[in-house]
């Protein structure tokens, strides 16, 4: 696998027994079923960002190059440069009306948004940062983005219509932030950082609610879909770690690397929320989690 320092090159497909993993300048999918790896994208440039969500797979480039690929309607709406720097992140969403929406995070102080249509990308708006924007990701309710940059703050906008206005920010980190999630309800934000740490908020209050430091960098960070109240992150070599939301202090690590110093490339939930994905250099861990237990609302272990 091409690995980024921001480390989300692996995402769930559309049901738990797929995977979509950037392999060098390709994007693979692997149904674990039937074992077949399909090339999904094929690129003259290695992607060092990547995201699936509601059908529609993104990846970006070094050098501001965005490919963006409707994988059930198998037809590309954008294969083209941005123009600029690094996209540092791709995020895909729906908005409060419905429409799926892309987001660029880029080197350039710049958040470009675009519409995603049944035949295109159509830009809508873009709105300055203070600093590089390494991650965004949108609430659930499309009324707030969240962003994490070359700073030590996370930066929630308000959303309304095609304007991003600076709400308030959060700050427990020392370094750049690499990642950031918001849970299915709305109510937490997460954030990951280069220092370590792994802090998340009730946005509804000043303090956070949940907060680590980690011997390394802190890379990804997921929420699990639904109700089952998991969070995950990964840190930069072998281990990713999950989360009891209802219950902060319980933790199940994963040795996912094995000690070997093995780089981890991304985490995903599967949208069942039956799995969780660990990409590592040269490959992918699966682990399963009690998904009926954790809907029963049962404790123990978390996977």
């Amino acid at each position: 696998m091409f690995n980024s320092w921001l480390r989300d090159l692996v995402a769930a497909g559309d049901t738990s027994d797929e995977l979509l993993f950037v392999c060098d300048s390709s994007v693979l999918q692997y149904n674990s079923t039937s074992r077949e790896v399909t090339a999904v994208l094929s690129l003259d440039w290695s992607p060092n960002s990547m995201t699936y969500a509601h059908g529609i797979l993104a990846a970006g480039g070094p050098n501001s190059q965005l490919c963006v690929k409707d994988l059930r309607e198998k037809r590309v709406l954008h294969r083209d440069s941005l123009g600029g720097s690094v996209n540092n992140a791709v995020h895909v969403a729906r908005m409060a009306p419905g429409q799926l929406v892309l987001y660029a995070c880029n080197n350039d102080y710049i958040v470009k948004v675009f519409n995603i249509g049944p035949q295109s990308l159509v830009p809508t708006t873009s709105f300055r940062t203070q600093v590089p924007v390494n991650y965004c990701a949108l609430s659930p309710d499309g009324r707030l983005l969240s962003c994490v940059g070359d700073s030590t703050e996370t930066v929630v906008y308000a959303v309304r219509e095609s304007s991003y206005t600076r709400l308030y920010s959060f700050r427990e980190a020392h370094d750049t932030g690499s990642s950031t999630a918001w849970s299915p309800s709305g109510t937490f934000l997460a954030s990951a950082h280069q220092d370590g740490t792994l802090a998340v908020w009730d946005v509804r209050a000043p303090t956070a609610v949940h907060k680590r430091r980690l011997a390394t960098a802190c890379r990804n960070v997921k929420f699990s879909p639904g109700v089952l109240d998991l969070m995950a992150f990964a840190e930069h070599e072998d281990l990713a770690h999950i989360v009891d939301v209802r219950q902060w202090s319980q933790v199940q690590h994963l040795n996912a690397g094995c000690g070997q110093g093995r780089d981890i490339s991304g985490i995903s939930f599967t949208a069942g929320g039956d799995r969780l994905w660990v990409g590592l250099d040269d490959c992918v861990m699966s682990y399963d989690l009690d998904s009926v237990g954790r809907r029963a609302f049962a404790y123990g272990c978390l996977c």
